[in-house]
């Protein structure tokens, strides 16, 4: 991958280990790279891999529901001071009536959800 270096973007790409990325508005870095991943297939099919596995390990839907899990208790634990994440059903039923949240299936989805079973 040859990206340029905006927005979030940075943070997906390691420069240099599973794309590359350019300055923006630099047609000839972007050219030089690409023409380098074109030239040297061990490294295009290295840098495939690294991207691919990075986006498995960080970004699967186990991953990304267990990190809003953790954003949703987060900000719910602010709200009420506590700070465990690990609350009974009757502490999780305490905090939904003393929040009263506009949203009350979005709160039982990311309260009550056991995220060990999720799948790809």
């Amino acid at each position: 991958m040859v990206a340029p270096d905006v927005g979030g973007i940075g943070e997906v790409v390691d420069n240099g280990e599973d794309g590359y990325l350019i300055e923006t508005r630099d047609p000839r870095a972007f050219a030089e790279k690409c023409f380098l991943l074109y030239e040297n297939k061990q490294l295009r099919w290295r840098m495939a891999r690294a991207a691919r596995e990075k986006i498995v390990e960080s970004f699967s839907v186990e991953n990304m529901a267990a990190q809003y899990h953790e954003l949703y208790l987060s900000v719910v634990n602010k709200k009420t001071g506590l700070k465990n994440s690990k609350i009974s059903h009757r502490e999780r039923r305490e905090r939904r009536e003393r929040l009263n949240p506009p949203h009350k299936n979005v709160e039982k989805y990311f309260l009550d959800t056991d995220y060990t079973d999720c799948t790809d």
